[in-house]
């Protein structure tokens, strides 16, 4: 299945995409500079982005592809640890440089097409998908919505096949007398629950908890690259993401509902972060935090005789499935 995947479904899914971006460089709708900025995007542009970026999952997907990652390369005769550590360095550049491309070329398509979105939408520009759906049927016609469906599809098929590859088997290693097929029929059919929900709600209702396990996944992401050229221990790893998790429950309550929001003490909580934590107006509340604890692990707590780099071997055994 997840040779399926790279050789047909993600090849497709570029020429589709491509389609679309080709034409929108080619015959933009409107000059981008004439575009207003949405009113979410006026002030602190960057942090914006950035956080509305961990909605993408990028990065904690990458994550949980890992094993799956290895583990095919591995499948395909590739046995040797450093051809292993090639080949996902140079499938990972080249992702890094396609999906840059792609969110860019997006950016731009969104910068040009106010012109043909309802006032409603022109002004806050929160659904993307509805977005995409103008541009298509306005270069293509009906046609347009078919290609955009087939791409959306496409998408959404080719994440699911690998999420649910990655964490059945994650389960399947936490809980080894159940078998992998039951976790895999049992997040079918939860994340086909999920879905009916619709794009917005779900959007809504996922944000505190990717602002709360997305800082993590920043830090340990981190850790993991330094480690390959500064030898820390363990204790390092447990400190600095003990730290990031304290402050990133911060950003998961301002995040929240406002009925939580509303809970006196944590209203107390939030009035108070806003006055005496930096960043915490921009959702950034664990940067300064898990930096200070890195730096401080690593000189108190990363002694001599406790140090190590990560064996190879250990590394791979630990993300072969």
């Amino acid at each position: 299945m997840i040779d399926i995947i790279g050789r047909f479904l993600t090849p497709l899914f570029l020429l589709l995409i491509l389609a679309i971006i080709i034409r929108t460089f080619i015959n933009p709708i409107q000059n981008p500079a004439s575009s207003n900025i949405a009113i979410n995007y006026q002030n602190n542009t960057f942090s914006k982005g950035l956080l509305d970026g961990f909605q993408t999952m990028d990065l904690t997907a990458g994550v949980v592809f890992a094993s799956t990652i290895i583990s095919n390369i591995q499948a395909t005769g590739i046995k040797d640890r450093k051809e292993i550590a090639k080949s996902s360095a140079k499938a990972g550049l080249f992702t890094i440089i396609a999906m840059a491309f792609i969110y860019m070329a997006l950016a731009f398509l969104g910068a040009t097409s106010q012109a043909i979105l309802p006032t409603d939408l022109a002004s806050d520009n929160n659904n993307g998908g509805l977005i995409l759906s103008l541009v298509s049927k306005y270069y293509f016609g009906s046609f347009g919505q078919i290609l955009l469906a087939a791409i959306v599809i496409i998408a959404c098929l080719k994440t699911a096949i690998g999420l649910i590859v990655s964490i059945s088997q994650a389960f399947k290693d936490i809980f080894p007398k159940t078998s992998y097929r039951f976790w895999q029929v049992l997040f079918v059919i939860v994340s086909f629950l999920i879905s009916i929900l619709g794009l917005n709600k779900i959007i809504s209702l996922s944000l505190p908890f990717l602002m709360f396990l997305y800082p993590l996944t920043i830090v340990l992401t981190f850790l993991w690259i330094l480690r390959a050229f500064v030898p820390m221990s363990d204790l390092v790893f447990k400190i600095t993401l003990g730290v990031t998790a304290i402050f990133s429950i911060n950003d998961l309550l301002t995040y929240s509902p406002q009925s939580i929001q509303n809970i006196s003490f944590i209203k107390t909580f939030l009035n108070w972060s806003k006055s005496n934590i930096l960043l915490v107006d921009l959702g950034l509340a664990w940067v300064i935090p898990a930096i200070i604890a890195l730096v401080i692990a690593l000189i108190l707590f990363n002694k001599k005789e406790s140090r190590y780099k990560i064996g190879e071997e250990k590394a791979f055994e630990k993300l072969s499935i």
